[in-house]
């Protein structure tokens, strides 16, 4: 059958622009674009730049923006820009670090059970390939139960901060063991960067994405300590081997400028996690019974950008879509997983009790805050929730 447009709805993009939230809380799941990432890629599409692997004067061009924006991301977590890997976000470094390590033989890895689905899914596999894989727990103030760690081990690799509860887990502890056991040590920094200073991060392997700090999406890295190797995914001749297909130039400018203007994000957080407080104490004064998981929790270990809250009865499902009629956007757990709408199993590992652990975890929303969020969008999601619950408790 020929392709035929008329059968696309006219006027798309003023139907599309009537479905996007007035107010966004959801800042775990994606950032909006920052302005100085905008205006690099803006520059760079009026450019008319070649490929980077060019070697005319077009080519050489774009070569430069590559390694500018190479520099730039380095100078985030202080490292030389050699050890920058660009990939297309960080499922993708989280991959290329796991599947470096798991090719050669076999033997001990640790993880946690509160990882992103994506180094859940590589630590199944390794473990199918006869890797054995020790998950730590996570006690109730936060800390990883390091007492569970195996007698020796390999490699480990642990997020730094939680996708689902803005957790700042502690890796260092983690990582000085690990290398001390001549072990390679991995963290998911997808969550971190933005939030809190990486540069004093001694990790062999990190990964970071850039739209979780307001570059566009289909953008990341794996940043590789000297001396480590990594086996590429497939073949290809990029990014030194270890990449197939041109670069992505315009996302990687993109990050570039979005890391250069990480100063600017860490120093709103402090207003972020006020206004983080300020729903949370209103959303325990709405009269509906909720759980606020890792209520708890040791204040170092909190980022302050997200709240977990499980409203007992209520299906998380029902009430992010109540919410997306009322103009506000949240989710269910992980954006990641939350398009299954079935319980995050990071929360189902927090919740102790047995007899109502998949009621909470169904029950399980994720508000995460950033700094473009005011004092409006806090009152306007309060307001919203209140409708949505009590509207929902009557079709009960």
């Amino acid at each position: 059958m020929r392709y035929k447009p008329s059968v696309f709805p006219q006027r798309g993009d003023e139907l599309m622009s009537g479905l996007i939230n007035k107010t966004y809380l959801d800042h775990h799941a994606t950032t909006p674009l920052c302005e100085a990432s905008r205006r690099a890629m803006q520059h760079l599409l009026a450019s008319g730049l070649g490929n980077p692997s060019s070697i005319h004067g077009s080519g050489q061009a774009a070569r430069h923006w590559l390694e500018r924006a190479r520099a730039q991301v380095a100078a985030a977590v202080d490292c030389p820009p050699r050890c920058v890997v660009f990939t297309s976000g960080a499922t993708e470094a989280n991959a290329l670090a796991w599947q470096s390590v798991s090719r050669v033989g076999t033997g001990t890895a640790v993880t946690t059970h509160v990882e992103h689905a994506g180094v859940t899914m590589l630590a199944d596999e390794a473990e199918s390939k006869g890797w054995q894989v020790v998950r730590l727990s996570l006690s109730p103030k936060g800390n990883l139960h390091l007492h569970e760690l195996p007698p020796s081990w390999e490699f480990a690799s642990a997020l730094m901060v939680s996708n689902e509860l803005g957790l700042r887990l502690p890796v260092e502890e983690l990582c000085r063991q690990t290398r001390n056991q001549g072990g390679l040590f991995h963290t998911d920094a997808t969550q971190a960067l933005g939030k809190i200073n990486l540069k004093a991060l001694d990790a062999d392997f990190i990964s970071l994405s850039a739209h979780k700090i307001g570059g566009p999406s289909g953008v990341g890295a794996l940043v590789v300590n000297d001396g480590v190797e990594l086996a590429p995914l497939w073949p290809g001749h990029q990014e030194r081997g270890l990449r197939a297909g041109t670069e992505n130039l315009l996302g990687v400018v993109g990050f570039g400028a979005a890391c250069e203007d990480l100063p600017t994000r860490i120093a709103a957080m402090d207003r972020v996690r006020k206004l983080r407080d300020s729903l949370a104490t209103g959303i325990a004064n709405l009269g509906t019974e909720c759980l606020r998981h890792l209520d708890n929790v040791d204040p170092k270990l909190e980022t302050g950008s997200c709240l977990s809250v499980a409203f007992l009865g209520i299906d998380a499902a029902d009430l992010v879509m109540g919410l997306d009629i009322e103009g506000i956007a949240i989710s269910a757990g992980s954006a990641c997983s939350s398009g299954t709408l079935q319980p995050s199993p990071v929360i189902a590992h927090l919740v102790r009790d047995q007899d109502r652990r998949q009621a909470i975890a169904k029950g399980t929303i994720r508000i995460s805050l950033g700094p473009e969020n005011t004092e409006q969008d806090v009152e306007h999601a309060l307001r919203g929730l209140k409708t949505t619950l009590t509207r929902l408790t009557n079709l009960r």
